[in-house]
């Protein structure tokens, strides 16, 4: 065997059995047997060759099992060695299967060879990166599943871009020169731009914490830029200041929605921001974000300051107006001067500066307090340590429930803030030492311990009932601003003084904060924490719908360099007509941020302006590559214009033609099918119209079921590879697990499993180990996975007593990934709090990216818990991914689905990761799908018992061979029968209904329920029933104002003359686009099962996405309001694209402004 040494225990079973059975001439039982082995071995030429053999007579799955003995044959070359007895089991000799081998070594070379030249070009010019990276891409999707060909030239194809070692110096030279002319031609606007987007990368490149190279040779950047943005800003100043002014909150108040969404699109910009004076002038207040932030913002800031005032007992800002700017974006606090990549706001003089992203103004006014109290404290007690800065913040951000609340609970606490102290172990002396004496090496620590220590010094009771602490403190707040020498010592001659009834040296000081912090753990709470409270009387507040608040960004992590602002650098450039510069700051960005479907459209649009067509058409297709995206089409529905300049490649399409059309004159339609999808795969890839599986028409029944149709599942761990199984995994980051990752905790068994979470193998008896350290690993493999359709399957086994962690999907970098999450177990008793062990009844999951605003839309990420039939030790999962649409299957049943956001197809390494505990993945596979996905097959053979589901769940293995095939959970799709309930189209593309940058509602009209008819269907009736529920829908959305338009999806009978008439009806008396649709559901459709579309005969409302993705789902009964979800998205998605409607002018307004310094400069 060829690859039987390496993993004999794995195969010897059922390939003894197999082989048994083929000399029994017990065919079935043989293919049984058989496939298992195939199945556990995968790609092993020789299993494969039996296979054959036991596959005689049935031509089509003699087809299919040739292709793929070439394909694990072939040498680099191309060529196969088969004997007699092979040769004439092989389909056709092997003749076209070896052809096509050949042919797809040719393709490979070739596109190597151009990626290589292209590459070399790219150093001049950097769009041929893209080129190249799409060259490097097609080959890496030639060779997989053909081991020569990896073996070959996979480590030498990458398929991520980069531009070399220094790609931003370019970038800002050309900045550099546009802000110094635009400052000089007074193009303030494009000055400003371009001098906040210098100062952000300078900024960005002196945090400590910045992954990836570090830059050199930026000098004086920030200064430089910092000086040039105050001048810019002062040029701003003047231009509000000819327009009026600031507003006043009177005038933004009085402005309809209308006007607001006006107000927002026009002050979008720091170069024309929003501004606005507090009722009382003590605060001016900018931002970019819109109109609902400015007024929440001016309307609420003084109830902050006032209660601060309160609070201090003085307020030294009489006639010292401050200045308050708003930013939606991690770029921005960089473009401002934010200390830290992780700092929400920050205060700099008397100008305070917040990020508000998917909020709300009472959440905002939590940060704004915080921020301002650094204010009041670098006035009034300057030089205090960082603990007490902001530890005391921490405290009045959070000790008030709402902005009109006049003072602070006085006794508020998080416990669980001071709890996670005790658990860091600040509760020790050698740490709380170096918390006091400023020596911490990671600053964020300053915020929780020293937010316990505060807390602790102002209220702590001594045993006399007195505080002892209290009134030092105030004492060493004010003598702060005249501290010399070292800080611990200050400390200790205010605290440690023995005095009063204080300890008597900083280890007894040690000692009583030890007592304090370890008083809040949650098991033994001390008697005297009854004294603080939690409940500060919080009072809710709506969502603001401002559009550039619904942030697209990742959840903040440690920024590379270029993050976001390589992006922001290319849009600058082009507004300055700088072109050729803004396509070396787009690649930069791409770089940097990965898939990023608005700056690889940007950057396409660029190119063509430039006349680079074939930058332009790798730009694109890399956008919408397997599949069109959000707006669909453009420059990648064209072929590539340097596809003539690939003769090789364009030989193996025309020879995959050639070959379908071979196999249906054999009679072997399934082989023919499996041909055409992977033909119409690469014409996609090369811009061509997908004609192959088209050509064939729709699949025939009663095709083989000896063969799983798509390329074989490849097994991600071999037996027998061990510990570290090296080629085919990697230690890397993982952002949220990064903190507690131990490094060495995987290892890869001879039984070709994968345990993450440990690094040796048990030695205890048992299933499970009691202990589950808090401790984090992670692991991916080191093979990437082009977007497609692909399935990843694994038994995940628990073994610990508790065990949570993650699969990881679509791994680009530590801040880019899909992830399912599971725990299981219980936690109580892995510490030792409990001596009930679990039973492992049941399990929770989650399954999300990692995108902001996915917090803030319910239905983005899903979850929930899933109880088993009984005890089990672990559980079967499947993540079924078909472009940007993951699907999870839990023990063979679907739990959820998720889809991107931003609508990018998933690509990227499969990685594992533990959070607490181990596990261990048994049989974890890999499988392409993208055949099912281009050419479905007929969904078994029609015979009784073999009938297929029609849940979504994929097929398995059964008693002859494989039954139907992997199957992609089906979408809702206007022109055809729906087969799943509606409710599970949540979180799906819904295809055939017109995109809109703002999104879409969606009503399904049904066709009347078969047993209700009484003869031909009436269309008359249907088109009222239509206007009735869309007129009642209608008002609905009128009172809802809402501006997105609706399609009508009614059944296929009303013809198009009728559909469009009631189109132009609906339209006109709704006042909004309406469309009217026809669906595919009838009861005319010859041999649909009736029960498994009972939805379709009721009616159902949706909203779709941009991307045409249904985020809400509901039936539709009527309704005189929306429900809050239909609400929340409506508003959300409103504005998004600036979709073209007339607004009315802003109204006329003048109000004086207010002295004070602009803040410009770094402070």
């Amino acid at each position: 065997m060829a690859a039987q040494d390496e993993s004999a225990p794995v195969v010897d079973l059922p390939l003894k059995l197999g082989r048994e059975a083929l000399e029994a001439g017990d065919l079935p039982a043989a293919r049984r047997h058989l496939s298992e082995a195939v199945r556990r071995q995968p790609g092993d030429s020789d299993l494969i060759a039996l296979m054959l053999r036991a596959c005689a007579g049935d031509d089509d799955a003699l087809g299919l099992w040739t292709l793929d003995w070439m394909r694990a044959a072939a040498d680099e070359r191309g060529h196969a060695q088969a004997g007699v007895a092979l040769k004439e089991r092989l389909s056709g000799g092997g003749r076209a299967a070896g052809e096509l081998a050949r042919a797809r070594v040719a393709a490979v070379e070739e596109l190597a060879r151009f990626a290589g030249g292209r590459r070399k070009s790219g150093k001049r010019s950097p769009e041929e990166l893209l080129v190249a990276q799409w060259a490097e891409r097609l080959a890496l999707d030639l060779c997989e599943g053909v081991p020569a060909l990896e073996r070959s030239f996979g480590a030498n194809l990458t398929p991520v871009l980069w531009g070399g070692p220094r790609p931003h110096v370019p970038v800002i030279k050309a900045l550099t020169r546009l802000m110094d002319s635009a400052l000089a031609n007074r193009r303030t606007e494009l000055a400003l731009r371009a001098a906040r987007c210098l100062r952000g990368l300078a900024v960005q490149a002196d945090f400590k914490d910045l992954k990836g190279p570090k830059p050199t040779g930026l000098g004086k950047l920030r200064a430089e830029a910092g000086q040039a943005l105050a001048r810019a800003r002062r040029q701003v100043a003047e231009n509000v200041e000819r327009a009026g002014g600031a507003w006043t909150l009177e005038e933004l108040e009085w402005m309809d929605e209308d006007e607001a969404e006006a107000f927002t699109r026009a002050h979008d910009s720091f170069a024309n921001p929003g501004v606005a004076l507090s009722p009382r002038e003590w605060y001016r207040v900018e931002t970019d974000c819109g109109h609902g932030t400015l007024l929440g913002v001016a309307g609420t800031v003084e109830f902050h300051h006032a209660r601060l005032a309160g609070w201090y007992g003085s307020d030294p800002f009489v006639d010292r107006p401050g200045l308050v700017r708003i930013v939606p974006e991690s770029h921005g606090l960089e473009a401002e001067g934010a200390p830290f990549f992780w700092a929400g706001g920050f205060q700099g003089g008397a100008t305070t500066t917040l990020r508000f992203s998917c909020g709300t103004i009472e959440g905002l006014g939590h940060g704004l307090t915080h921020e301002l109290t650094h204010r009041f404290d670098g006035t009034l007690f300057p030089g205090q340590p960082a603990w007490l800065t902001e530890g005391k913040a921490v405290w009045t951000g959070a000790a008030f429930g709402h902005s009109s609340a006049d003072r602070f609970v006085a006794q508020h606490v998080s416990f669980g803030t001071i709890e996670g102290v005790f658990v860091d172990g600040y509760g020790g002396e050698a740490k709380l030492r170096k918390l006091v004496d400023g020596s911490l090496e990671e600053y964020r620590d300053n915020y929780s311990a020293g937010y316990a220590l505060y807390v602790y010094l102002n209220t702590w009771l001594g045993e006399d009932g007195l505080l002892p602490f209290k009134e030092r403190l105030g004492e060493f707040m004010e003598n702060c601003r005249r501290r010399k020498g070292d800080p611990g010592a200050f400390f200790d001659e205010h605290f440690c003084d023995g005095r009063a009834g204080r300890p008597q040296d900083f280890s007894a000081f040690a000692t009583g904060f030890a007592e304090f912090v370890q008083g809040f753990y949650w098991k033994t709470p001390a008697p005297w924490t009854s004294r603080y409270t939690q409940d500060v009387g919080s009072r809710g507040s709506g969502w603001v719908y401002d559009e550039p608040t619904w942030s697209w960004a990742r959840a903040r992590a440690e920024p590379f360099f270029g993050q976001d602002q390589a992006h922001l650098a290319g849009d600058v450039l082009v507004k300055g007509g700088k072109l050729r510069e803004a396509v070396q700051a787009l690649v930069w960005g791409l770089e940097m941020d990965g898939r990023h479907p608005v700056g690889e459209s940007a950057l396409a649009s660029v190119l063509v302006s430039l006349g680079e067509e074939d930058g332009a058409w790798a730009a694109e297709q890399r956008r919408t590559f397997p599949a069109p995206l959000i707006d669909g089409g453009g420059l990648a529905s064209r072929p590539a214009p340097f596809r003539r300049g690939l003769r090789a490649t364009s030989h193996l399409l025309a020879l995959y033609g050639e070959l379908v059309a071979g196999e249906v004159t054999a009679g072997r339609p399934l082989t023919a099918r499996a041909l055409a999808a992977d033909g119409d795969r690469l014409a996609r890839w090369l811009g061509l119209p997908e004609t192959l599986v088209v050509g064939l028409g729709p699949p025939a029944t009663g095709c083989t079921e000896l063969h799983p149709f798509d390329r074989q599942a490849r097994r991600l761990v071999t037996a027998n590879a061990g510990r570290r199984d090296g080629e085919a995994f990697v230690e890397d980051e993982l952002s949220g697990y990064d903190e507690r990752r131990v490094a060495g905790l995987w290892y890869a068994d001879e039984h070709g499993q994968l345990h993450v979470g440990r690094r040796r193998p048990r030695q205890d008896t048992g299933d499970r180990d009691r202990a589950a350290h808090q401790v984090c690993a992670f692991v991916r493999c080191t093979d990437w996975v082009l977007p497609g359709a692909w399935s990843l399957k694994a038994r995940v086994h628990f073994t610990t007593s508790y065990a949570s962690g993650a699969v990881i999907i679509g791994y680009t970098r530590r801040d880019r990934n899909v992830r399912f999450g599971f725990n299981a177990g219980d936690f109580m008793y892995a510490i030792g709090e409990s001596e009930e062990e679990p039973e492992f009844a049941s399990m929770g999951w989650s399954l999300g990216g990692l995108f902001e605003r996915e917090g803030a839309l319910p239905g983005s990420r899903v979850g929930g818990g899933v109880e088993f039939a009984a005890p089990r030790s672990g559980f079967d999962l499947e993540l079924l991914v078909d472009g940007p649409t993951v699907h999870a299957f839990i023990n063979g049943e679907r739990v959820g689905t998720y889809t991107a956001p931003d609508g990018a197809a998933l690509e990227g390494y499969l990685g594992f990761a533990t959070g607490t505990g181990a596990v261990r993945l048994q049989d974890a596979t890999l499988q392409r799908l993208d055949r099912s996905r281009l050419a479905p097959r007929p969904l078994g053979s029609g015979k009784p018992g073999q009938e297929v589901d029609q849940s979504g769940a994929t097929g398995a293995a059964h008693r002859d061979g494989w039954k139907g095939g992997p199957r992609i959970p089906p979408g809702l799709v206007l022109g055809a029968p729906a087969a799943v309930p509606f409710e599970q189209f949540r979180g799906r593309p819904v295809d055939g209904v017109p995109t809109a940058t703002n999104g879409r509602l969606l009503l399904w009209i049904p066709a009347p329920a078969p047993e209700a008819e009484a003869g031909e269907l009436s269309v008359s009736q249907l088109l009222d029933k239509a206007r009735g529920k869309a007129r009642r829908l209608g008002q609905a959305l009128y009172r809802a104002d809402v501006i997105q338009g609706l399609c009508l999806a009614l059944p296929g009978d009303v013809g198009q003359v009728a559909r469009a008439d009631l189109a132009r009806e609906l339209s006109a008396e709704l006042e909004r686009e309406v469309l009217v649709l026809a669906h595919g559901a009838s009861p005319r459709i010859p041999g649909l099962l009736l029960d498994d579309v009972g939805d379709q005969y009721r009616s159902w409302l949706m909203f779709l996405d941009a991307g045409g993705v249904a985020r809400v789902v509901r039936p539709f009964y009527g309704m005189s309001q929306l429900d809050e979800s239909f609400d929340h998205w409506l508003r959300v998605f409103r504005d998004h694209g600036r979709p073209r409607r007339e607004l009315p002018a802003l109204p006329s307004h003048g109000a004086p402004g207010a002295e004070l310094d602009d803040g410009g400069g770094d402070e």
